[in-house]
């Protein structure tokens, strides 16, 4: 329960969770607690920097690098209302980007003309 509380705080929640449930676990062993140290590194490893980009990747429409650097950018500028929101508002300037650049590629067809062979323009060879 306190790894899942603790998961909304970016980084830090899943440090102070893993350190609590460790020390925890150290009063039944060294190896459980050891056992139960190197299950908090793994799970946090997979699920933050595997699972977590791709699912949001996916749902929002982003590269899951794209989707890190935004998490991050987000987290260093505006913390964890920046990392929260970073995907989201990735999402959304990757779609106004993409519908300027085909507007702005519709009106200046003359820039980007396919040469074909049909093409009065191409030049004999």
């Amino acid at each position: 329960m306190l790894a899942f509380i603790l998961e909304f705080i970016p980084i830090l929640g899943t440090l102070v969770s893993g350190l609590v449930c460790t020390l925890i676990a150290l009063t039944q062993g060294i190896w459980i607690a050891v056992g139960v140290l190197i299950y908090f590194i793994v799970v946090h490893i997979l699920e933050g920097d595997i699972i977590g980009p791709r699912i949001v990747g996916e749902a929002v429409g982003l590269h899951p690098i794209v989707s890190i650097a935004a998490v991050i950018a987000g987290s260093e500028l505006f913390g964890i209302w920046g990392a929260l929101l970073a995907s989201p508002i990735a999402g959304v300037l990757q779609a106004l980007l993409i519908a300027f650049w085909v507007e702005w590629r519709h009106t200046h067809r003359d820039q980007f003309a396919i040469a074909s062979a049909n093409d009065e323009n191409v030049p004999a060879p």
